[in-house]
């Protein structure tokens, strides 16, 4: 049984009437629109906030001192908390993909190179600008035949940092190997 689709109406073709992460007839992306309406609803949100704001202070003849309603000393020692811990997450991150950088090498050293790979993508989830991280990895796939693969993280390295000079080096001798080998 033809079911009729929304891209298929009127044309006597049977198109799917949408795929996951698929693009609208306007070319816009599903992300794109979701973001759109995130912050258009974020919009909103502090419209309203900053007017209702508005609306109270104007509308009292007089409008308290922080003194009188906050506890400035606890709200200070608060602020310095809240920035204590989001430096404390930074480097946790750094720590974190650092780990799993030096877990990788030592995977890679030890020939485990399937293990290895996994952990270069795992450190690229973290942090995916680091070049290093691309370039170990790049070896990595070196090392299991994924050329491919490996010229991409090593351009991704370069582009990150064009003064790594062991990238250059192996995606030139990649390439000329890869001109000189028979097709």
């Amino acid at each position: 049984m033809n079911t009729p689709t929304a891209n298929s109406i009127g044309t006597g073709q049977d198109a799917p009437l949408m795929a996951h992460g698929s693009v609208l007839q306007t070319g816009i992306s599903d992300g794109k629109i979701a973001m759109w309406l995130f912050l258009g609803s974020e919009v909103m949100f502090f419209t309203g906030l900053i007017g209702a704001y508005i609306v109270l202070r104007f509308g009292q003849g007089e409008w308290p001192r922080p003194e009188q309603t906050l506890n400035v000393p606890l709200t200070a020692l608060n602020t310095f908390f809240l920035i204590c811990l989001s430096v404390t997450l930074v480097w946790t991150l750094q720590s974190i993909q650092a780990g799993r950088r030096a877990r990788g090498n030592a995977l890679l050293a030890l020939g485990q190179l399937d293990a290895a790979i996994d952990r270069y993508r795992r450190a690229l989830l973290i942090r995916p600008d680091n070049a290093r991280v691309h370039l170990n990895l790049g070896i990595a796939l070196i090392r299991v035949d994924r050329m491919d693969e490996a010229i991409q993280h090593f351009r991704e390295a370069l582009r990150i940092n064009p003064d790594l000079t062991a990238a250059r080096a192996l995606l030139d001798e990649l390439s000329e190997t890869r001109t000189q080998a028979p097709p």
